[in-house]
């Protein structure tokens, strides 16, 4: 018989490889004209956050979630926590009201895969797919990452978690709730004129989070690394969140993506370099300075010299959320981000590239590859 789990991988491996692949392309023919974005006074608010360790002598006991869609509350006693999550296992948490978000991550199943879903008043959202991808990721490895699911600004107050596919070790989930900031605060910065005229309106971090790198978590140095050899190209991302976002929903969905990252992930910063949202504001993501070649964690093998750009949605055909389609300001705003951040060490980003490979499992590290200046993350790993 055919192994079904692994023929949908395998499906879902081209769709994302073909989603990242067409990212790429297009902003690279979108242009690089100027995007006018408009300044909302704005300041971090606070996020509120705990990881839930499900598996293992520390995992909490929990009741398995309720089989009848239309049922608000768990049905059975709960149950200790197993040694290891195994597709057909289950588990229904309380959490803080207004929850909006919530990852996951794990050890020992590169390919495997939850899904999550929340309660609002009495009905539960549709079941979110949180799955394994090793290469969007630091290099070095790390935690089995499955993703983030996005419930809304308004939240939820309870979630199921199940798990699909694979036997995973110290599975770990994370809820999220954003408590925005008083009125007032600062207002988003606009570029100088002068030498960097051409340099598009960036909103800082400060807009979403006050926090910054975590030299504490395993592997990380003292602060964010610069690469000696500059920028040479760039990977296009999405985050594989909400399309249908608001405005202000942003820096609760960017300080989700930091939080986990940091969190129930263990990496040292936000992976990407740069966010792009739907309205085409670009945001800072890692930490280091906008204009300097910061090391990012978002193509494993191939982070250094590269700048990471992600649009903040869904794009991937067959994915959940439902897949979406990049917005002209988007595709606007990251073509000219990219043609900046290139330009600044005089980079035609219409060009190509040799690079070696640190490892990924697409390229075994030291093997020598040739790639546009702008690409997508699946050209030059695959999906786990």
């Amino acid at each position: 018989m055919p192994d079904t789990h692994r023929t949908n991988r395998a499906i879902r491996s081209r769709r994302r490889r073909m989603a990242a692949t067409a990212l790429g392309a297009a902003v690279a023919w979108a242009g690089l004209a100027g995007l006018p974005i408009d300044a909302e006074p704005a300041r971090a608010g606070e996020m509120h956050t705990e990881i839930l360790t499900l598996t293992g002598a520390e995992g909490i006991a929990t009741a398995p979630a309720s089989a009848d869609s239309g049922s608000s509350l768990a049905t059975s006693a709960e149950q200790a926590a197993p040694s290891a999550a195994t597709p057909g296992w289950s588990a229904d948490l309380d959490v803080d009201d207004g929850t909006q978000s919530v990852a996951a991550s794990w050890l020992g199943a590169d390919d495997g895969i939850v899904e999550v879903r929340g309660l609002v008043g009495d009905t539960w959202t549709e079941w979110t797919e949180l799955a394994a991808d090793a290469q969007d990721g630091p290099d070095g490895g790390g935690r089995d990452a499955g993703g983030m699911a996005w419930f809304g600004i308004d939240g939820v107050d309870r979630i199921q978690v199940r798990v699909v596919a694979g036997d995973l070790q110290d599975l770990e989930v994370q809820p999220m709730r954003y408590e925005e900031p008083s009125s007032g605060g600062t207002s988003l910065t606009t570029p100088a004129a002068g030498a960097e005229a051409a340099r598009p309106t960036i909103q800082p971090r400060t807009a979403y989070t006050s926090k910054g790198w975590v030299s504490t978590n395993s592997g990380c140095s003292t602060g964010p690394v610069s690469a000696s050899g500059g920028v040479k190209f760039a990977v296009v991302h999405h985050t594989v969140n909400s399309n249908t976002y608001a405005s202000s929903d942003v820096p609760a969905l960017l300080a989700s993506i930091y939080t986990y990252h940091t969190g129930t992930n263990g990496w040292c910063d936000i992976a990407y370099n740069f966010v792009v949202d739907r309205f085409g504001r670009i945001w800072e993501g890692r930490s280091g300075g906008v204009d300097n070649p910061i090391v990012g964690g978002h193509a494993q093998g191939f982070n250094t010299g590269s700048v990471g750009v992600s649009f903040l949605g869904q794009y991937e055909p067959g994915a959940s959320p439902t897949v979406g389609t990049p917005s002209a300001a988007a595709l606007s705003s990251a073509a000219q981000l990219i043609g900046w951040k290139l330009g600044l060490y005089g980079i035609d980003p219409t060009g190509t590239v040799t690079v070696t490979s640190g490892g990924s499992n697409r390229y075994a590290a030291g093997t020598s590859v040739t790639i546009g200046r702008v690409i997508g993350h699946r050209d030059v790993g695959y999906t786990a």
